[in-house]
């Protein structure tokens, strides 16, 4: 069986955390839940999400690892509208780190 069935460049752990989310040119902040991450990016659910390469903060909360940083410099690579059933969120975003 392949430990790594979608080809990563890194293993995805999946960890629920709240989030806050800034632009970084406006400096407009929000706030979400990340659901999971990698070393190359993570996945989160907002109710406002920027268009595609539009660069971003991120402060997550909580991580269970000491040697992770908790403030990430990354750009949204997708947004994806979610529905009632979806989530409570607005959006689901999937951003890379810069």
């Amino acid at each position: 069986m392949n430990p790594n069935p979608e080809n990563r460049n890194s293993e995805r752990l999946h960890y629920k955390s709240t989030v806050t989310l800034e632009q970084r040119c406006t400096r407009y902040r929000y706030h979400g839940t990340m659901y999971n991450y990698s070393g190359g990016g993570m996945y989160l659910e907002s109710r406002y999400a920027p268009r595609p390469d539009t660069k971003i903060r991120i402060r997550v909360d909580n991580l269970p690892f000491d040697s992770v940083p908790d403030v990430y410099f990354a750009k949204i690579r997708w947004r994806k509208q979610l529905t009632g059933d979806d989530s409570s969120y607005s959006y689901g975003i999937g951003v890379i780190f810069c």
